[in-house]
């Protein structure tokens, strides 16, 4: 499976969620890095690897996301800044992929 492109969504304000939906591929791999997982999952995304502790990551309780939410999505780290960590995981993963093509 070659990836064509990664997403990595990051805790802050995602103003428009249908601008975002617009812009994403049905084969995009998505990262979500700590209380970005609650965007991938506003937009109904199941995230192929979340980072961070969750500290930062509030759930509606009123939607059924943990369902989309596997075990074998986290790797957690204690790294201080979850966005570098997420694209350090990123470019590991575009690298492996290009390597074994």
């Amino acid at each position: 499976m070659f990836v064509k492109r990664i997403i990595i969504f990051a805790n802050g304000e995602l103003p428009d969620l249908e601008k975002a939906r617009a812009l994403l591929h049905d084969d995009d791999f998505i990262i979500a890095a700590d209380g970005g997982t609650r965007h991938a999952l506003a937009l109904g995304l199941t995230p192929n690897i979340i980072i961070g502790d969750l500290d930062s990551a509030t759930f509606d309780s009123s939607t059924s996301s943990e369902h989309r939410l596997r075990p074998s999505t986290f790797a957690l780290t204690t790294a201080s800044n979850e966005f570098s960590s997420a694209v350090k995981n990123a470019l590991s993963k575009e690298q492996a992929e290009t390597s074994s093509h």
